[in-house]
C-alpha cells in the first residue's frame, strides 16, 4: 500500500512537473523574443551614443579649426599691410604656372601607364593565343600524319591485290580484306560464335556479342571520337543469366579470347527521356544504327549515350555546352566539354588512341578503295585546319611584336617624361620655400576655409540632435519591454524554484558531478589550446627572424647602406644602373618581383583559409566529443533509473505474493541475476537461501 502511495504521489509529481514545464517553457520563449528586442534596441542605443561620441569630437576638431584659422587671419592681415603685393603676385604666378606645367606631366605620365598596361594585358592574351595555336597546331600535325601512314598503308594494300591477282594467294587476300570485319574481334570469332549457337544456355536469350557486330556508324565525321569513347564496350559479351557467364568465359578461354562478359537482362526500357528537348543537339544514337534492340540500352547503362551531344570542333562544342548546362559533349577533334549547372566549365582534350590499338579498326569501311576515299578527304580536312591555324598563329605573333615594340617606345617615353617631373617637382619645391619666407597666405583662402569649417560645424550639430532624439526615442521603447521581461523572468524563476525542490539530492549531486567533470575537462582543453598558440607563436617568430635575416642579407646584395648624403647625379645613375639589373633579371627569371611576390601572397592567402578550415574542424570535432560524452553519461543516469524502478515493481510484486527475492543488475557485463524464495520454502528450510530463477514455475 505504502509503494501504491508513493507511485501515486511520483506520478502526480511527474504531471506537476510536466505541466510546468510548458508554461515555462512558454514563458522562457516569450521572454527570450523580448531580450532579443531589446538587445537590438540596445545595440541601436549604442551606436546612437557612439555616433554622439564621434559627432561631438567632431565638433571639438573643427571649432578647434576654426579657433587656429582665426589666429592666422589675424596674423596674415598684420603681415599684409607691410607686405608688397607685386612682388607677391609675380611669385603666385611662377607658382601656379610651374604646378599646371606639373599636373599636365603628371597626367601624361598616368596616361602611359595605363596604355602600357593594356599593353601588357594585351600581351599575355596574345601569348596563351600563340601558345594554343601551337599546341593546336603540334596536334593536327600528328593526327595528319597518323592519317598518311593509314593512307600508304591502305595504297599498299591496294597494290597487293593487283599483284596477287589471280593466284590462290591473292585471292586469300583479297577475301581477308574484304570480308566484314577482318580480325577486329579476334582470330577465332567465327569459332566462338558457332560454339554458342551450339550450346544451350539457362537465360532467357543466347548471349550476345561482340557489340560492335551489331553497330553501324552512319557518319564517319565522329568515328575517331566513337572509337576512343565507347570502342572498348564493342568488344563485350553479354549474357542474361549469371549461370552463363563461367560457360561463356570457358568458351572464350579455349579460343584465347579475353572480352568482357557483361551480364544484364533484356529489358527494351525507353531512354528518350534523356534525350535533349533540343534536336539539333546530335547524339551518339542519331549516327549509329543498330541491328539489335538490346544493344542500344547496353550502351545507354554504360556510358550514357542520351545524355552525350557530338559536335564537330571544340569551339561549337563550347556554344552547345552554353545553351544547355548539364550535358557532355564530345567534339571530333578530340575533346570533352561540359558546363555545371552550378556555373563551373570544364574541357579536357581525350586520351590519344595508339597506332597499335584495334579500336582504331571500328566503324570503319572494309572496302579498301573506300577507305582510301575516307583517307584522302581526312587528310584534305586536316590541310585546311592546319592552314587556318598557320594563319592565325602567325597573325598572333605579329600582333604580339607590334604589342612589344609599342611597350619599348612607351617605356622610353615614360622616362622622358619622369625626367620632366622631378624638374618640375623641384622648381616648384623651391617657389614654396620662397613663398612661405616672403610671401603671406592669403586671408581671402583663409576666411573661406573658416566658413566651411563654420558650415561643417552646423551640420555637426545637427546630426547630433537627430541622433539624441533617436536615443531617448530607442529608450522610450526599452522601458515597457524591460518591464514586461523582468514580470516573466520572476514567473520563469518562482517555476524553476517549484521544479528544484521536486529533484532528489542524488540528482543534484550527479548534475554537480557532472559540471565539475565537464569544467576540467573544459579548462584542461583550454590550457593545451593556449600552450599550443605560444608554440605556434614561438615558431613563427622564429620564421620571421630567419625570414628578416635572410631578407636582409638578400637587399645587401642589391644595394648598400646609405650612411651620408649623395649627390643627386651619382645617385639616379646608380638607381638607372639597379633598375637595369632588375629588368635583366626578370628577363633571366620569366617573371617580375611584383609578379612573384602576388603569387607568394595569394599561396600565403590560400594556406591561411586552409589552416582556419582545419581550426574549424577540429574545434567542431572537440564540441562533438564532448557532445557524445554528455549523451553517454545522460544514457548512464537513465539506465540507472530504469534499474532502480524495476527493482521497485519486482519487489511491489513478491511481496503480492508474500515471495523474498532480488535483482542484481550487472551493466558492464551486460548481466541480470534473479533470485526468488517462497515464504513456505523459507519456514521449511528454516533458511534464507534464495532459489534460483529456473527453478520457479509459472
Amino acid at each position: 500500500a505504502q509503494i501504491d502511495e508513493l507511485t501515486d504521489k511520483s506520478k502526480a509529481l511527474e504531471e506537476q512537473l510536466n505541466t510546468d514545464k510548458e508554461d515555462n517553457g512558454k514563458h522562457e520563449a516569450e521572454r527570450k523574443a523580448l531580450q532579443e528586442q531589446i538587445k537590438r534596441n540596445a545595440l541601436k542605443i549604442q551606436e546612437c551614443q557612439s555616433e554622439e561620441k564621434d559627432i561631438n569630437q567632431n565638433i571639438n576638431n573643427v571649432q578647434k579649426l576654426i579657433d587656429d584659422l582665426e589666429q592666422k587671419i589675424e596674423a596674415e592681415s598684420r603681415k599684409l599691410e607691410r607686405d608688397e603685393a607685386a612682388k607677391r603676385q609675380q611669385l603666385m604666378d611662377q607658382l601656379g604656372e610651374v604646378a599646371s606645367r606639373l599636373t599636365a606631366k603628371e597626367e601624361a605620365f598616368q596616361a602611359l601607364g595605363r596604355e602600357k598596361q593594356d599593353l601588357e594585358t594585351r600581351a599575355r592574351s596574345l601569348q596563351e593565343q600563340l601558345k594554343n595555336a601551337t599546341n593546336d597546331r603540334n596536334r593536327v600535325q600528328q593526327q595528319l600524319q597518323d592519317v598518311q601512314g593509314w593512307q600508304n598503308q591502305l595504297q599498299n594494300q591496294q597494290q597487293s591485290k593487283l599483284n596477287a591477282f589471280g593466284t590462290n594467294i591473292g585471292k586469300h587476300l583479297i577475301r581477308t580484306l574484304e570480308s566484314p570485319r577482318p580480325r577486329i574481334y579476334g582470330k577465332f570469332v567465327e569459332r566462338i560464335l558457332q560454339e554458342i549457337d551450339n550450346t544451350g544456355w539457362r537465360g532467357s536469350t543466347p548471349p550476345l556479342g561482340p557489340l560492335g557486330r551489331y553497330v553501324t556508324l552512319k557518319d564517319s565525321t565522329y568515328r575517331e571520337v566513337l572509337q576512343n569513347q565507347i570502342g572498348g564496350s564493342m568488344y563485350q559479351f553479354v549474357v542474361s543469366h549469371p549461370a552463363d557467364r563461367q560457360v561463356l568465359g570457358q568458351i572464350l578461354k579455349r579460343h584465347s579470347n579475353q572480352a568482357p562478359i557483361v551480364i544484364a537482362e533484356r529489358d527494351i526500357f525507353d531512354f528518350s527521356r534523356g534525350l535533349p528537348q533540343d534536336r539539333s543537339i546530335v547524339t551518339p544514337l542519331d549516327v549509329l544504327e543498330f541491328s539489335d534492340d538490346w544493344v542500344p540500352r547496353i550502351l545507354v547503362n554504360a556510358h550514357s549515350l542520351e545524355r552525350i551531344g557530338l559536335t564537330k570542333t571544340r569551339a561549337e562544342a563550347d556554344h552547345m555546352a552554353e545553351r544547355d548546362p548539364g550535358r557532355i559533349f564530345w567534339s571530333a577533334d578530340q575533346f570533352r566539354v561540359t558546363k555545371y549547372k552550378d556555373g563551373g566549365f570544364s574541357s579536357q582534350i581525350m586520351p590519344e588512341l595508339k597506332r597499335t590499338d584495334r579500336r582504331r579498326l571500328l566503324f570503319t569501311v572494309q572496302d579498301t578503295a573506300a577507305q582510301l576515299r575516307d583517307a584522302q578527304e581526312r587528310e584534305q580536312q586536316l590541310r585546311h585546319e592546319l592552314d587556318v591555324i598557320m594563319k592565325h598563329g602567325a597573325k598572333t605573333d605579329r600582333a604580339l611584336q607590334e604589342a612589344d615594340q609599342k611597350r619599348n617606345n612607351l617605356f622610353k617615353q615614360g622616362r622622358v617624361i619622369q625626367t620632366e617631373i622631378s624638374g618640375l617637382q623641384r622648381q616648384k619645391g623651391d617657389l614654396e620655400d620662397l613663398a612661405k619666407e616672403e610671401a603671406p597666405q592669403e586671408v581671402a583662402v583663409l576666411e573661406g576655409m573658416r566658413s566651411e569649417h563654420i558650415t561643417d560645424k552646423e551640420k555637426h550639430m545637427a546630426a547630433f540632435q537627430m541622433v539624441y532624439e533617436r536615443r531617448l526615442q530607442l529608450d522610450g521603447e526599452n522601458k515597457p519591454l524591460v518591464e514586461k521581461a523582468k514580470m516573466l523572468r520572476d514567473r520563469v524563476e518562482q517555476a524553476n524554484e517549484a521544479n528544484a525542490r521536486i529533484h532528489a539530492e542524488m540528482s543534484r549531486l550527479f548534475d554537480q558531478t557532472c559540471q565539475a567533470r565537464s569544467n576540467h575537462k573544459h579548462y584542461r582543453d583550454k590550457l593545451a589550446e593556449a600552450e599550443r598558440k605560444v608554440t605556434e607563436h614561438n615558431e613563427k617568430l622564429a620564421v620571421t627572424e630567419e625570414e628578416y635575416t635572410a631578407w636582409h642579407a638578400k637587399a645587401s646584395e642589391y644595394c648598400t647602406e646609405v650612411m651620408n648624403p649623395r649627390n643627386s647625379d651619382l645617385v639616379r645613375k646608380e638607381v638607372e644602373a639597379l633598375e637595369k639589373a632588375v629588368k635583366q633579371r626578370e628577363r633571366r627569371q620569366g617573371a617580375s618581383v611584383d609578379e612573384m611576390e602576388a603569387e607568394c601572397v595569394r599561396t600565403k592567402r590560400a594556406l591561411e583559409k586552409t589552416n582556419a578550415a582545419i581550426k574549424g574542424l577540429e574545434e567542431m570535432a572537440q564540441k562533438l566529443d564532448y557532445a557524445v560524452k554528455i549523451r553517454i553519461e545522460t544514457w548512464h543516469t537513465f539506465r540507472r533509473n530504469i534499474a532502480l524502478r524495476t527493482k521497485a515493481q519486482f519487489g511491489f510484486h513478491l511481496a503480492v505474493r508474500s515471495f523474498i527475492g532480488h535483482l542484481h543488475f550487472d551493466h558492464v557485463k551486460s548481466t541480470l541475476n534473479l533470485s526468488v524464495m517462497t515464504a513456505d520454502q523459507a519456514q521449511a528450510q528454516g533458511t534464507q537461501r534464495a532459489k534460483e530463477a529456473r527453478s520457479l514455475s509459472g
